[in-house]
């Protein structure tokens, strides 16, 4: 395929859709995005689409590279999941067929593993992004989101990964007790550590610790803010006692730019894990990139 000066590259999130225009090595424009608070339905996925990237069309049909796509009801059948191990900059996008001609649609491939059975919906384009920024990296990836993933690499291969739904799980108790978001502050104090180390040292308690959580708001004892971030702890606790195979004894990247990154990079320092950081949008439009040369070298 020949390539283009510019392109379009987007990646669909659990609730937000995202793009930005890439012309070159320059990203010329802010990230643009839009809200899909319910889902992508089959009807409702191009209308949002061509709502956010129209009007950086180009003449002719403009190549639009998308990850997350599987998150859209009738795309999960068309795009496919390369088995680990593989190596993420090795993943071929594929054409996904579209109504409008004035675009070529593509869609980057997600990770699929046996046992336990897993996939994955857009991290996989972070991990690649990562790598691409830091070459020769073996350790795990910590991909932040409503769905976290721990991947395993080395040799710049995905050798394993693990999901976990804390961050959803986190913001829908949230709702529930009307703490409102997480906020910016107080990952490194003692609310969040002691929580967090309550549930990892006893994960079988999470669930009366959530309960006597509910009971400190009713009771009025705590500000919301305290109280959320202590919520975000217990169910952090519990997680790094499952994935301790991941972290422990690796060194660790976290991807994410909200408060819940913040979390996970404090509760890591403080079981002596080394962590570097990466935004979001940085390893995204990073990984975006390297499908689009894996795209460009397609026969």
């Amino acid at each position: 395929m020949t390539a283009k000066e510019s392109w379009i590259a987007v990646d669909i999130g659990a609730s937000v859709m995202r793009a930005w225009q890439i012309t070159g090595d320059r990203v010329p424009g802010a990230v643009r995005q839009v809200a899909a608070p319910d889902g992508y339905t089959d009807e409702t996925f191009e209308g949002l689409l061509l709502e956010l990237i129209g009007g950086w069309f180009e003449s002719g049909p403009n190549c639009v590279l998308v990850s997350g796509l599987s998150r859209v009801q009738s795309a999960a059948q068309m795009v496919p999941f390369a088995a680990v191990p593989v190596k993420p900059a090795t993943l071929k996008p594929v054409l996904v067929p579209v109504s409008d001609p004035r675009i070529r649609l593509f869609a980057v491939p997600g990770l699929r593993q046996a046992r336990p059975v897993d996939v994955t919906q857009g991290d996989e384009t972070r991990v690649a992004g990562f790598l691409a920024r830091n070459p020769s990296w073996d350790g795990v990836i910590c991909c932040v989101g409503r769905a976290t993933t721990w991947a395993h690499v080395s040799a710049d291969e995905v050798v394993s990964f693990q999901a976990f739904l804390t961050g959803e799980l986190c913001e829908q108790l949230c709702k529930t007790e009307a703490l409102g978001p997480l906020p910016s502050d107080g990952w490194g104090g003692d609310v969040f550590i002691d929580a967090m180390e309550a549930t990892l040292s006893r994960p079988e308690a999470l669930a009366s610790r959530l309960h006597g959580l509910r009971a400190q708001k009713v009771l009025g004892q705590g500000e919301d803010a305290a109280l959320s971030v202590k919520l975000a702890g217990y169910f952090l606790g519990a997680e790094l006692g499952a994935s301790r195979p991941y972290w422990l004894g690796q060194h660790v990247a976290v991807i994410g730019d909200t408060p819940l990154a913040l979390g996970y990079e404090a509760a890591l320092k403080r079981q002596g894990a080394p962590v570097e950081k990466m935004s979001d949008e940085e390893a995204t439009i990073a990984g975006l990139r390297v499908a689009y040369q894996a795209l460009m070298d397609l026969d």
